[in-house]
């Protein structure tokens, strides 16, 4: 059953040659932590613009204005977000709709802020100082 699921994670993801194509996630033992921050996030238009990762394009889910530098599927593979994100926003992906990483701000408006079309949002409950740059619409921002 978990190879059929992994097979199906890397159809609808794909594998590009610096990741790990037994579970389509990036290896990160051949990328720093000083080289991997600052990735997720990004805008983008195509899966080049975001080294090691793929893009969530505008054209897949209109939430994410200008595309979004992100890893898919990290709530259902053995993988861990960039130490400067965690696995909290949701992205549509043809018919499906995956878990992704976001990349972490702080709500109070200090060092990290979102670019625009993106809000920092720290989801249902109290407000915390510790958020996520998530589209405006995004699920996590719409939660209170």
């Amino acid at each position: 059953m978990r190879v059929n699921l992994l097979l199906l994670l890397c159809g609808l993801w794909g594998c590009k040659g610096d990741q790990v194509c037994a579970t389509c996630a990036p290896d990160l033992t051949a990328m720093s932590e000083d080289a991997g921050a600052g990735i997720v996030g990004r805008p983008c238009t195509r899966d080049s613009d975001c080294p090691g990762i793929r893009c969530v394009t505008e054209a897949q889910d209109g939430r994410y204005i200008g595309g979004y530098c992100s890893f898919g599927n990290c709530d259902r593979v053995d993988m861990a977000c960039l130490p400067d994100s965690d696995c909290k926003g949701e992205a549509r992906y043809g018919a499906d709709t995956l878990m992704i990483c976001l990349v972490r701000c702080r709500t109070d408006g200090g060092p990290g802020a979102c670019r625009p079309g993106y809000r920092c949002c720290s989801g249902a409950g109290p407000l915390r100082l510790e958020g996520w740059c998530a589209p405006e619409q995004g699920q996590i921002c719409l939660l209170k």
